[in-house]
């Protein structure tokens, strides 16, 4: 029987909710304080990311900028807020008037979520810690 699993997927869900009050984006190509980095070309290759990952500070968003002439793409943490203190707008924005100077600014409010995948990291983790639980849940009631 499985009648604890529906109690633990409930259970690890509110541990994962309490757990997430700080953002955390990846960061390349660009300036930041607690990261080694390099170019996101690397980033985008590398089998693992989380070297890439900063805990980003308070009123925060994560952000991604792809220039669409001759230019590296940047991942980051970014005020959620402009300078004259308008909020960011959540999505992608292209600007620039020609095409040596445009680029798309993405700006999102989620865990890694200025990744290249759409696939959300936390989310597919999660999935994974609840389907093997349940699974050893139903092994050990099987014996």
């Amino acid at each position: 029987m499985l009648l604890y699993c529906p109690a633990l997927i409930i259970s690890l869900s509110l541990a994962v909710a309490e757990a997430s009050d700080k953002l955390s984006c990846y960061v390349c190509g660009t300036e930041h304080s607690s990261a080694t980095l390099e170019t996101c070309e690397y980033f985008t290759g590398s089998p693992r990311w989380k070297p890439y990952e900063v805990i980003c500070p308070e009123n925060s968003v994560c952000a991604k900028i792809v220039p669409a002439y001759k230019g590296n793409v940047s991942r980051s943490c970014a005020p959620n807020e402009t300078s004259t203190g308008k909020k960011i707008q959540l999505g992608c924005y292209v600007t620039g008037t020609t095409e040596e100077d445009k680029a798309t600014y993405c700006y999102c409010n989620k865990n890694q979520c200025n990744t290249a995948h759409c696939l959300d990291s936390d989310f597919v983790n999660f999935l994974f810690v609840i389907a093997s639980l349940c699974l050893a849940n139903w092994y050990l009631e099987g014996r």
